[in-house]
């Protein structure tokens, strides 16, 4: 698994935030709500789970995501987002030191390498869920209030929206690409 965080500056940041943008922007529009998409990845990314063979854990080498390295980052993502959302929505804080959390995912990520991916997806699949329940009880209201995260102003909703879904969206889809390249599933 790549270590990102002592490499990681303000600037990858805002072109993170600007590729998540971009994905948003570029994915099928729909009519689901934003606990809708992350039940729907969450279906996605289990589905592609359960086609892996068994002994399969994407294992490689050197700077290229394995299936594995993208099932432990959706798990460890949806903590993170859902946990930003939550303390935006619910005024608990008002500035997230965003770097911050950059090495902790390193060494989690690093510790999650050796759990089974049944346990991984298990994890993946709680975090969205506890994610989705949050989303479901807010209100219009709660999702509208802002904070400071990092270097950008930004609301419960667009931490949701862009950090959780649209980020989560695009590490299912990414995972899809490794599995299909590993030759476990279809595109």
């Amino acid at each position: 698994m790549k270590i990102e965080s002592t490499g990681f500056t303000e600037e990858d940041l805002k072109a993170f935030l600007q590729e998540t943008v971009a994905f948003e922007r570029t994915r099928a529009k729909d009519d689901l709500t934003l606990a809708d998409r992350l039940e729907a990845a969450s279906a996605r990314l289990t589905m592609l789970v359960g086609e892996m063979p068994s002994g399969e854990d994407g294992a490689g080498s050197g700077d290229e995501w394995t299936s594995k390295d993208v099932l432990i980052h959706i798990g460890l993502l949806s903590g993170l987002y859902a946990w930003i959302t939550e303390a935006i929505a619910t005024q608990s804080q008002a500035e997230i030191d965003l770097m911050s959390f950059f090495s902790l995912r390193d060494v989690a990520g690093t510790q999650r390498l050796e759990l089974p991916v049944a346990e991984l997806l298990a994890i993946a699949q709680t975090e969205l869920s506890q994610a989705a329940s949050f989303l479901r009880s807010c209100t219009p209201s709660a999702l509208q209030r802002r904070a400071r995260v990092g270097p950008f102003d930004l609301s419960a909703e667009e931490v949701a929206r862009l950090g959780l879904c649209a980020h989560v969206e695009s590490h299912v889809q990414q995972f899809e690409i490794a599995a299909s390249r590993a030759g476990w599933t279809k595109r």
